[in-house]
């Protein structure tokens, strides 16, 4: 079977890289201005709350998905607050890779000491 990706997909995935992008750009400029990147979070937070809204009207979480919320907004908090420190003296060609790379890497092994997966040997490669 072929894939193909409707156009107004390509464009959307395009757009959003390119918003990823500068976006980290502009966080290396502010040379990781801790204000930057809450204000530029909360934009973003206030652009995003109609569609966050109508879908937790239609289709509220469970108790137990506000748990997970909740936890993925303080780890995206530290996130986020790691970044600046990063940015504040590193370069973009190490800080974003490395960034980038470090939130797969821990998933797979959280999920490998969890017992969730089994981490083969080429993805252990991978990671290291």
């Amino acid at each position: 079977m072929i894939f193909t990706m409707d156009n107004t997909v390509v464009l959307l995935v395009v757009v959003s890289a390119v918003l990823h992008a500068s976006w980290n750009f502009a966080m290396r400029r502010a040379r990781g201005e801790l204000t930057v990147v809450w204000l530029s979070l909360l934009l973003a937070g206030l652009a995003g709350l109609p569609a966050a809204v109508a879908f937790w009207l239609r289709q509220p979480p469970q108790l137990a998905g506000v748990w997970y919320l909740l936890g993925s907004c303080v780890l995206n908090a530290a996130f986020f607050s790691l970044l600046a420190r990063a940015y504040e003296g590193g370069e973009i060609s190490l800080v974003y890779p490395v960034c980038r790379g470090t939130g797969v890497a821990l998933t797979a092994v959280l999920a490998t000491a969890m017992a969730v997966e089994t981490l083969r040997p080429a993805a252990a490669g991978g990671i290291a």
